[in-house]
């Protein structure tokens, strides 16, 4: 399957984020795709439950990894930031099977991931400052397997935190849902760098159960009846009785 025609370079300066989905690729080799902003069959790109807006789609060959070779000397950027993952709802995919994921700056790696398995992301976090070439690989793992759709999601050009003027938040993302005995956690990345920051999601109300015994009465005290949260088993209330 050949590539999708790759986009045009936005002019250099022309915002403070340049996602690889909008820039033009050097070269760029697999044995489908690459596929930007979506997947082989049109689809948003899915890691983890997450759909990104933003990224691309690549499958390796056999015998070769896919490559994508971008041309950053143009550019100030200071970070590459990526999350990558298998795709998971790719036709062909094979169970269990393993892709590695490598990112080289200038010709030497600088960082990687092997053997990642559905269900588990990575997100790289490279310095590129003053870098020329920055090329992204993916590859088959240990097991040899081919048949895997991989994603590049969130692909950008960025800053480091220190050197953002300004944090834009995005919609957000739970991380950890809350219940009624603990906090959730959502978490936020700055549009303009990899910044993130991480807020508390409120306590939702107990779900009253059926009323119980408490205590028993006596012949000398009442005893109370309580009603307990159907969710965590604390008392939310209680009342006498005789």
């Amino acid at each position: 399957v050949d590539p999708e025609d790759p986009p045009v370079d936005p002019p250099v300066g022309s915002g403070k984020v340049l996602y690889l989905s909008d820039a033009a690729p050097k070269s760029a080799t697999a044995l489908s795709g690459p596929f930007y902003d979506e997947n082989e069959q049109g689809e948003p790109l899915l890691l983890d439950g997450f759909t990104y807006k933003k990224g691309f789609w690549t499958h390796p060959m056999p015998n070769k990894e896919a490559e994508s070779i971008y041309d950053i000397s143009k550019y100030d950027y200071t970070i590459f930031y990526a999350v990558v993952g298998k795709e998971q709802k790719y036709v062909n995919a094979l169970p269990g099977s393993l892709l590695t994921f490598r990112v080289y700056v200038d010709g030497v790696l600088a960082d990687e991931v092997v053997d990642l398995v559905a269900g588990e992301t990575y997100i790289f976090k490279v310095n590129i400052a003053g870098a020329s070439e920055l090329k992204l690989t993916t590859g088959v793992g240990s097991d040899d397997l081919t048949c895997d759709g991989s994603i590049w999601a969130d692909a950008k050009l960025t800053m480091d935190k220190d050197s953002c003027e300004e944090h834009i938040w995005d919609e957000g993302r739970i991380i950890k849902d809350p219940t009624c005995a603990e906090v959730g956690k959502m978490q936020y990345h700055c549009t303009n760098c990899i910044g993130d920051k991480i807020d508390d999601i409120p306590v939702f109300p107990h779900t009253k159960g059926s009323w119980g015994i408490g205590e028993q009465a006596s012949c000398t005290e009442a005893g109370t009846k309580v009603q307990k949260c159907s969710e965590c088993g604390e008392i939310v209330d209680s009342t006498v009785w005789d």
